[in-house]
């Protein structure tokens, strides 16, 4: 609570499989769950997801221990729902509840759900989520009915999915967090989702980003030319990736280096983006791919 009151706890955007997180959490509260009598169930989840694990860990333990401690007899399930592009995790219990009078309150620091119950911290497990969330981003939601349950969920954005061999090598470490540090990178894609997931991995690299749909708004919008261009394929009304890599070039008249990405592998799009002097990579973005070229071409 201190860090983040004073501004200094900052952020390291990753993105891992949700169970890597989930499974060792529920692991640990299990024990306390059956000292209790309870039943606590994960439904494992294998997407992956784009956040800070440190934060969303805090986040998701702290959610989890009230569920066990504020429930008497029944269960508790830990689940996670895709939904567009995100994903909701969501932790039932068959506790006490929360009246519905009383449900913004229990974010408020030092406030109790349960002032009869010895087994008490300061009443600020709910205040850390809601804080730790809004820096992330993240949105929080309750449904609680007065002695039947509760279900706190939050909402988290898909990741780019890494394969499990090179996950290791992908996780934010030390030098990844400067990899990018005091370049521009100009991200153009015609996908709002795409846009956010390769935007955050791009900010955790340490780049300034600049994403937009088109090449005709990159020109009119972007203060400074880019250290790298990161441009889809495929992009609205017929154009390309390649002809906004050529107007952005000719516009800055500056040959800019860039990478293009397509789902089309085919040896046709591969030799235009060759040709183009464009670095191809197919989609899904793997992140390791992406890193190798930047540490080849930006060091």
């Amino acid at each position: 609570m201190t860090r983040h009151d004073s501004g200094i706890l900052n952020t390291n955007i990753q993105h891992f499989k949700l169970s890597d997180l989930l499974t060792p959490l529920v692991n640990e509260f299990t024990i306390l769950a059956e000292r209790k009598g309870l039943g606590l169930k994960y439904v494992a989840n294998s997407c992956f997801i784009q956040s800070d694990k440190k934060l969303l860990r805090r986040i998701l333990q702290n959610l989890i221990s009230n569920a066990v401690r504020y429930t008497d007899s029944g269960k508790i399930l830990v689940v996670a729902k895709r939904h567009n592009q995100q994903l909701q995790v969501r932790i039932y219990d068959t506790g006490q509840g929360i009246a519905a009078n009383q449900q913004k309150a229990v974010f408020e620091e030092f406030n109790q759900l349960d002032q009869h119950n010895n087994n008490q911290g300061l009443g600020l497990g709910l205040t850390i989520v809601e804080r730790i969330s809004a820096l992330l981003h993240h949105s929080i939601n309750l449904q609680s009915t007065l002695n039947k349950g509760s279900c706190f969920e939050i909402t988290v954005p898909k990741g780019i999915t890494v394969p499990d061999s090179e996950q290791a090598k992908t996780h934010s470490t030390a030098d990844s967090s400067v990899l990018l540090s005091g370049k521009v990178v100009v991200v153009i894609e015609n996908d709002i989702n795409t846009i956010q997931a390769v935007s955050h991995l791009l900010q955790s690299w340490g780049a300034t980003v600049y994403a937009f749909n088109n090449v005709d708004d990159a020109i009119a919008n972007c203060p400074t030319f880019p250290d790298l261009l990161f441009l889809d394929y495929h992009l609205d009304n017929g154009a390309t990736g390649i002809q906004a890599a050529n107007l952005l070039r000719k516009h800055w008249q500056v040959h800019l280096l860039g990478v293009l990405s397509s789902a089309d592998r085919t040896e046709e799009v591969r030799k235009q983006v060759i040709d183009a002097d464009l670095h191809y990579l197919p989609k899904p973005i793997k992140p390791a791919a992406l890193k190798r070229f930047i540490k080849q071409v930006l060091h």
